[in-house]
């Protein structure tokens, strides 16, 4: 009778799907949680990047207006929190006069480095360590120079126009 169940249950093809998806959902889940977390890592990078480009500018822009160091610093700080980067969250930190790249020592640049923690959902199973990250930009300014407009015709009205 075993073997008549047996010969049975082998030929019966219903159900067979049922249980592969029950076999390869885990699997499944588990690519798709991390695909996502993945994802939202790099969302964060693109975030970060994003707040030291604008900060740096905003740092650089502090310089070329004539405030000092401590001060266009400041404005790194304040733009970086306005973007969502700011202690305890993470580490910002403005340096006026580059340390490498092509503008270092340049004390018309400003860089920024954003320093921060993203956070752990789905592979927190496997590991509780963080995941450290960190950005780099530098913004700087050129030397001003005068400028000058030559208007050919000085009878016509719209010689020179500046919008």
């Amino acid at each position: 009778m075993s073997n008549q169940i047996t010969r049975s249950v082998r030929k019966d093809r219903k159900g067979n799907v049922a249980v592969i998806m029950a076999l390869a959902a885990p699997a499944l889940i588990g690519v798709a949680g991390l695909s996502v977390e993945t994802g939202y890592w790099f969302y964060l990078q693109k975030k970060a990047q994003k707040a030291a480009d604008v900060s740096g500018y905003a740092g650089a822009v502090a310089l070329r207006n004539g405030d000092g160091k401590t001060a266009a610093s400041a404005t790194v700080l304040e733009e970086a929190g306005l973007l969502g980067f700011a202690a305890p969250d993470a580490t910002v930190t403005p340096v006026s006069a580059p340390t490498s790249g092509p503008n270092k020592n340049n004390n018309r640049a400003m860089q920024v480095t954003i320093d921060y923690e993203a956070p752990r959902f789905f592979s927190g199973i496997f590991t509780s360590e963080p995941v450290p990250a960190s950005v780099r930009a530098v913004a700087a300014y050129e030397q001003p120079s005068n400028a000058c407009l030559l208007a050919l015709d000085i009878d016509e009205p719209g010689a020179v126009t500046i919008t």
